[in-house]
């Protein structure tokens, strides 16, 4: 009975012991940094888990476009830089039923990395069951002026305070964009678009989301082209576009300065709530 008392105050011990290592520690800090929009990874550490973190850097002249995969349901964070190097971190979680299972599947499993001509991938790779067993944390620093494309699945998209080609695919997914200039392409379903603050080229193809997008106002302009089918449409309209509504279908067309920038956005059940800044 003595032995059994004291097998419980150590179990105690070591889950408090290894609650304040989390606190104090830098994961913590990358979870309740608020810079990061107030998006955490939605996975429970209170059980055994294990922690590895891998980083890449290239020159921004070997590399033109940045490739990330997220099937896991992690998080891609992109922030834009001023320096000519392209940082990539990666931050990978393993929890299983023991210690010793989790720090196998991170033997197991690892962050690849894909050079082809002037493009670099990474995606999660590896061997043995893991689903739902790994997360990963991308966290990006990239230039302006080349192209991001970021692939997520039940997961967050962070960008912001960037420039340059951007294109997106999400599914069941949040996607945060704030503060970017140049082209934006997505296509989504059953996901979450939150774009503010975008001055440049929209493209949408989406189904069963909900799209809030707030654009810049520029002498450059915007050409709209909006085709939501059984879906709603709302937010500050500028009187120079024309809304037309067949049955189900609504269609918003019409220009807003020069043109020059296209906003096209197809929607299939989708929610859109649109705004054009002065």
């Amino acid at each position: 009975m003595k032995i059994r008392r004291i097998t419980v105050l150590v179990l105690l011990a070591l889950t408090l012991l290894f609650f304040l290592d989390l606190k104090f520690s830098g994961l913590s800090a990358l979870f309740r940094d608020p810079s990061k929009k107030g998006i955490s990874l939605e996975m429970d550490l209170s059980g055994p888990n294990a922690q590895k973190t891998q980083h890449f850097a290239w020159d921004r002249e070997q590399v033109s476009a940045l490739r990330i995969s997220d099937h896991w349901g992690g998080e891609i964070r992109v922030a834009g830089t001023e320096g000519d190097q392209i940082l990539i971190g990666t931050h990978l979680i393993a929890k299983a039923a023991s210690a010793s299972r989790a720090e196998q599947l991170l033997e197991e499993w690892e962050v690849l990395e894909r050079a082809e001509k002037n493009q670099v991938s990474y995606e999660l790779a590896g061997q043995g069951p893991s689903k739902g067993n790994l997360k990963v944390i991308y966290q990006i620093q990239a230039p302006p002026g080349m192209k991001l494309l970021l692939e997520q699945k039940h997961g967050m998209v962070n960008v912001s305070g960037w420039e340059g080609d951007l294109r997106l695919e999400g599914q069941h997914a949040e996607i945060f964009v704030t503060d970017f200039a140049g082209s934006l392409a997505i296509k989504s379903n059953f996901s979450h678009l939150d774009l503010k603050n975008i001055e440049g080229a929209v493209i949408v193809e989406d189904a069963h989301s909900t799209l809030s997008l707030d654009l810049i106002n520029s002498a450059a302009g915007y050409d709209f082209d909006l085709n939501l089918n059984r879906g709603d449409l709302s937010g500050l309209l500028p009187s120079s576009l024309e809304l037309e509504e067949t049955g189900e279908r609504k269609k918003l067309r019409g220009r807003v300065g020069a043109g020059a920038n296209p906003v096209k956005i197809k929607g299939e059940f989708s929610t859109l709530t649109l705004s054009l800044k002065d």
